[in-house]
């Protein structure tokens, strides 16, 4: 993976060569988070393919050369223990210092693998000119390429493991001023704390990680009350445009439809779309509150769909099944007739009830929501 990755960095070393003024790399860069971490440890260099030898954590600072630049691998914090610190932050930054450099092509951080079966490196990152790329999902990055200043790749570990630590390398794949391209790299040892921590930096991890989840779930906490308020916001203004205002009573709100009822489905629909139901009449109380709620506000209609329906030779209510509903018949209604297995109040019969198609025959009706303000209430 590694040397093919070089491979593709040189052939569009070559293309940006030939191709590309130089003034159009001078500043490219791709953000995955907005966060860095400023870290006083740095490592020896080498311009040479060959790496130097390796030390566990080197704290030197590395020589710059006159003609290329400085490149550091520094990382953030020093003590870690697996499982428990909260990030691990690895930052590789190359500065050029003289004339040599022309454009800095890439940089990439790797982890070499000393054990067996899995001898070799590993590629963690590389940013490049247009791109940044990982792969381990556990990774957040930052990078940049800049051909004035200093450019920079940041890797950073979650809750790092004692598996996730070891030796890593950082390379940067640079361009002279003939086109000619040159690397250089740095390396560092990483190591989880051996002895175990003190009951007090247990503690004292335990109550940083709590206070992330809250501070987490705080945040979650907000962006859903947000959405909550979009829904209702949305909610209030679908009630305007298909409703007229509501008669409210204890915890209902009763809502009567603008336009003339169509069927029950739709009527029914509509209600549910709202977080109700077509209304359900229970007792002689609640029914002289609509009734004298419609003779006040609604002398020009003929009829009011409430929720009663005719169903296996019975009256019931489709959303309360097991509570009866309320009947008050105008007396000389019918029951039941051959097509009338709908209930409305009907205002020829002084607003009693009268059983109807529900399907609408070209009369002026409307029909009635109710919607209850706590969902968990119950009416009585």
């Amino acid at each position: 993976m590694d040397s093919m990755l070089w491979a593709v960095a040189g052939i569009l070393t070559v293309l940006l060569t030939s191709s590309v003024r130089a003034d159009s790399l001078s500043s490219s860069s791709v953000y995955y988070n907005t966060k860095t971490t400023t870290t006083t440890s740095t490592c020896h260099t080498s311009t040479s393919p060959h790496l130097p030898p390796l030390a566990a954590d080197v704290t030197e600072p590395s020589s710059p050369l006159d003609d290329i630049g400085t490149l550091t691998l520094t990382y953030e914090p020093k003590r870690i223990i697996s499982n428990v610190t909260e990030f691990l932050d690895i930052n590789c930054t190359f500065v050029k210092n003289g004339t040599r450099v022309d454009k800095v092509m890439a940089i990439g951080i790797f982890r070499i693998r000393d054990k067996s079966p899995n001898k070799g490196k590993e590629q963690l990152a590389l940013v490049g000119p247009r791109a940044l790329n990982k792969t381990l999902p556990k990774l957040d990055l930052l990078g940049e390429l800049k051909q004035d200043g200093a450019s920079f790749l940041n890797v950073r570990y979650k809750l790092p493991l004692e598996a996730d630590l070891g030796t890593f390398r950082c390379k940067v794949m640079a361009q002279d001023k003939s086109g000619e391209p040159f690397t250089q790299s740095a390396r560092v040892g990483i190591e989880a704390e051996t002895s175990e921590p003190s009951v007090e930096r247990q503690i004292e991890a335990v109550r940083q990680q709590l206070e992330r989840a809250i501070e987490n779930l705080s945040t979650r906490l907000a962006v859903v009350e947000n959405f909550e308020h979009g829904i209702n916001t949305r909610i209030s203004r679908t009630l305007t445009s298909l409703f007229d205002a509501p008669l409210q009573q204890k915890s209902l709100s009763f809502y009567v439809s603008k336009n003339n009822f169509q069927d029950r489905n739709t009527a029914a629909a509509t209600c549910a779309m709202l977080g109700g139901h077509i209304a359900e009449i229970e007792n002689a109380g609640e029914l002289k509150v609509i009734v004298s709620f419609m003779m006040v506000r609604y002398k020009h209609i003929d009829g009011l769909l409430i929720g009663a329906v005719y169903d296996k030779e019975r009256w019931v209510h489709h959303h309360e099944v097991d509570d009866p509903p309320y009947l008050d018949w105008w007396a000389g209604e019918a029951p039941v007739n051959q097509t009338g297995r709908c209930v409305f109040l009907w205002r020829a019969y002084n607003w009693q009830m009268a059983s109807r198609p529900c399907q609408n025959d070209d009369s002026v009706t409307k029909f009635i929501c109710e919607i209850s303000k706590d969902e968990k209430q119950t009416k009585h």
